[in-house]
């Protein structure tokens, strides 16, 4: 186990989702790690004692944020509080106070080990740590060392203060809704001179590039349609593995839909696109079974898993997509 400590931190407003317990049950398996959430909504049933619970009006929350950032806030709804993240080690300070690492984590996630990723080694030598590899920091887990000079890089953004006033959702803790893979990170100079507005991943990789951070950049997450590509997931006492056929490289500033030989241990699976599908099944257990699996069509016990026939379909259906990739 590390010695570091670390905190992930998960702001919510409005209705609990039906993927909570999920998070909160899979959270709870990572023992040496704490989980601080805070909510205007009353705390569920916690499964362990390293997830915390804070419940704040949504006034309250904004109006503590907006001190301690010293900025307006226009946080008019929930999903503007995504554009904060970056934020969070200064606007959660005092709870932060006694950690190595924090971080921003969704509760849209099935969380395997996060230990195996956030070894003594990475921690040691980075000072932010993303796990998806498409060069752009990730909304739903990004770990940040608690020192100063890391926490204020929101501040080098140039018109960060507009970003975190206006009440749009604008992603700044990602792209700014550049989403396209081949839209690599630029200098926040270079986005002023083009009149754009400077994202997180324009800051951190701008850092890293003039040796500013340390920065750890790969992929190490299971983030896909389950409607185009096949899902096939296996958690099993805490730990996590992509067993699908195929799966989304990005290198070459693209994406690429290559075999999978092996499975490979990931530390999340983000529901992304999966909980926008209505009939995806998502369970409300009170404890988790010792085996369970991730599919295209929802999240079942090993004794009820679908037969796995499909993937052959699927799997063709993804090398299809692969082949129009690549003829564009």
């Amino acid at each position: 186990m590390s010695s570091h400590k670390i905190a992930l931190l998960t702001v919510w407003c409005g209705p609990l989702p039906p993927y909570l317990d999920l998070f909160l049950l899979t959270a709870g398996r990572n023992e040496g790690i704490d989980f601080k959430i805070i909510s205007d909504q009353p705390p569920p049933r916690l499964p362990a004692p390293n997830i915390e619970w804070t419940t704040r009006s949504r006034a309250g929350l904004v109006r503590q944020m907006s001190q301690d950032l010293d900025c307006p806030l226009g946080v008019d709804h929930g999903y503007k509080l995504v554009d904060l993240k970056p934020a969070f080690g200064h606007a959660f300070a005092d709870l932060l106070k006694n950690y190595d690492f924090w971080g921003h984590i969704d509760c849209d996630t099935i969380l395997g080990d996060l230990a195996q990723f956030l070894t003594p080694e990475r921690l040691d030598n980075h000072d932010i740590l993303i796990f998806r590899g498409r060069n752009f920091v990730h909304g739903p887990l990004t770990v940040y060392s608690n020192r100063e000079r890391i926490n204020a890089l929101y501040r080098a953004a140039p018109g960060w203060r507009d970003t975190f006033s206006d009440p749009r959702p604008l992603e700044f803790d990602e792209t700014c809704g550049r989403g396209r893979v081949d839209q690599d990170p630029c200098a926040p100079e270079i986005r002023v001179a083009r009149g754009e507005r400077t994202s997180m991943s324009d800051v951190v990789f701008t850092a890293a590039s003039r040796g500013l951070v340390r920065l750890y950049d790969q992929d190490h997450v299971m983030e896909i349609n389950p409607r185009a590509l096949p899902v096939k997931m296996r958690w099993r006492n805490g730990r996590l593995f992509d067993e699908s056929p195929i799966y989304q490289q990005y290198r070459d500033l693209a994406l690429h839909i290559v075999p999978q030989r092996a499975p490979r241990e990931v530390l999340f699976y983000h529901l992304l696109f999966a909980k926008q599908i209505k009939s995806y099944r998502i369970p409300r257990w009170a404890s988790l079974p010792d085996e369970f699996f991730i599919t295209n069509l929802g999240v079942y016990p090993s004794s009820r898993a679908p037969v796995w026939d499909r993937w052959r379909d699927l799997a063709a259906r993804g090398a299809a997509v692969a082949l129009r990739q690549r003829a564009r």
